[in-house]
């Protein structure tokens, strides 16, 4: 690359080096742990969801049971879309 004034601009070197190497995979690490308890969080509550809704069922709160389920459908999706999308 030239300057204003002609001279050539000796482009900076992109070299990879053993500490930036570490870093990168220490944050990729980082990140797919988080997904991985992020799902997990998602699927445990999603347990504890369905639980209730059966509960509430064999309870006969037929109202709150049908709450629980229109809730559940929604997680589900929200996570087929975040999957696919």
């Amino acid at each position: 690359m030239q300057d204003m004034g002609g001279f050539n601009t000796p482009q900076p070197s992109v070299a990879h080096t053993p500490h930036l190497d570490n870093f990168c995979s220490t944050a990729l690490r980082s990140t797919m742990e988080e997904i991985d308890n992020e799902e997990t969080a998602v699927q445990d509550f999603l347990q504890i969801l369905e639980e209730h809704r059966k509960n509430c069922e064999s309870q006969g709160k037929y109202v709150e049971a049908e709450i629980a389920k229109n809730r559940i459908h929604e997680l589900r999706k929200h996570e087929q879309q975040r999957y696919v999308g």
